[in-house]
């Protein structure tokens, strides 16, 4: 509800309760006039008119405003719910659940799923070196590549601190890990700005795929795919593991 009164704007809603309180108004006055004395009034007709014309918006302008200050601050709240606000993409908690229902209905599908578990290379010596906010600018630029590099399809959300996931549905594993690789390329190609400096990063992927006749949960497939990621850490880091 509060979506469609921000699309509306206070002016619009204000103008249809105002047409809306004269139609009225004129509606009421017309059968009143015609019970009462048998015949319409033009005085009575024009003050139905000139009064909601005159009264509406001047009381309908403060209320509507009132009531688009708490759809704003709705909205708002819902956003922060959702989203992570550092990097735009799907909060933790909120991730979970979709990815939770998607997976589970994919089962019942007998379709496939890949998650990628990623973790940005030696993010502690970026915050020690160059400070924290450093540290978000990193966690930042790599959330906009992993939204520029997925799809609509794709669930994409950080789990905290320099941790991430994505949820790839409907991809062969094959498939699947190019979108990975085109991501890890794009990572290694960019950089932030930091201090005058340019700050170049790396990441770190776990990467399990599902198949059609799969059961595990998604706690299980969390589990590897972080399994995954931690080979790719202590095999030399900037690269791609699957199990």
């Amino acid at each position: 509800m509060s979506q469609y009164l921000l699309k509306i704007g206070r002016l619009r809603l204000t103008l249809l309760i105002t047409l809306i309180s004269i139609v009225c108004s004129v509606a009421i006055t017309l059968t009143i006039l015609t019970i009462g004395l048998g015949k319409i009034s033009p005085i009575g007709l024009i003050i139905s008119i000139v009064a909601p014309l005159v009264i509406a918006p001047l009381m309908s302008w403060h209320v509507i405003g009132l009531m688009l200050k708490v759809a704003r601050l709705e909205h708002d709240m819902r956003q922060l719910a959702t989203y992570d606000q550092l990097t735009q993409l799907l909060s933790r908690t909120v991730f979970i659940k979709r990815a939770s229902t998607l997976l589970n209905r994919y089962q019942k599908q007998q379709r496939a799923i890949t998650f990628a578990y990623l973790d940005i290379d030696n993010f502690k010596l970026i915050n020690d070196n160059y400070g924290h906010s450093a540290g978000d600018q990193v966690i930042a630029s790599l959330g906009k590549l992993i939204i520029t590099k997925t799809t609509g399809n794709d669930l994409s959300g950080r789990l905290g601190g320099e941790e991430f996931i994505i949820c790839i549905p409907d991809l062969d594993l094959a498939d699947a890990t190019a979108v990975i690789e085109e991501l890890l390329t794009a990572i290694r190609q960019s950089s932030v700005q930091c201090n005058n400096l340019e700050l170049s990063y790396t990441v770190s992927v776990g990467v399990t795929h599902t198949n059609s006749t799969s059961t595990q949960s998604l706690e299980e497939l969390i589990k590897r795919a972080d399994q995954a990621l931690y080979q790719a850490k202590r095999t030399g880091k900037d690269k791609l593991v699957i199990v």
